[in-house]
């Protein structure tokens, strides 16, 4: 909205924002910088000029998702990578197993079932670090289902052993 990128755009795909943590050397207070991912696909072909509209932004830059991907957190807004796999529906994510970006086009199960694969999928996982950064990729994919997100937040603040597949479905029936 900030640009004149309508005009050339092919395909357009905005994800959920993501909350960043921000330390202001400037004024050493943490703040939160809140990050709208929205990919934008440009034929390579095509040249566009930028135009910035009454913007805050110090500049845009167009790369490619590899270089996205090759990028180091240091070098860009810390959650962007994160928060471009949301708006990309995890397509590029080579971490997450196609078995799981598969739930996004499942029209057949609900969320409770794909909660239940969520959980599956994480028992597999052994050590608290894996737990918590397999449940945030989870969490993160689209379409984004309120009781996937809120087990899997609740398994990164808590702990796997905080939901077990029998708490769960005990939950379901309460």
């Amino acid at each position: 909205e900030e640009t004149n990128l309508t005009q050339s755009v092919v395909e357009s795909q905005g994800g959920l924002f993501i909350n960043v943590p921000y330390f202001s050397k400037r004024t050493q207070e943490t703040r939160i910088i809140r990050v709208y991912p929205h990919v934008v696909q440009v034929p390579e072909t095509t040249t566009v000029e930028l135009e910035m509209r009454g913007t805050e932004h110090d500049s845009f830059k167009f790369i490619t998702v590899q270089e996205l991907l090759d990028m180091n957190e240091s070098d860009c807004v810390p959650g962007l990578v994160q928060a471009f796999h949301h708006a990309t529906y995890g397509k590029y994510d080579n971490q997450i197993p196609e078995s799981v970006k598969e739930w996004a086009s499942d029209e057949e199960n609900g969320a409770s079932v794909m909660t239940r694969n969520a959980l599956a999928l994480l028992e597999q996982e052994t050590d608290e670090e894996s737990i918590k950064f397999r449940a945030l990729q989870i969490a993160m994919l689209r379409p984004s289902m309120v009781p996937i997100v809120n087990v899997m937040q609740h398994i990164i603040a808590n702990g796997k052993e905080s939901v077990t597949m029998e708490s769960f479905a005990k939950d379901l029936q309460d």
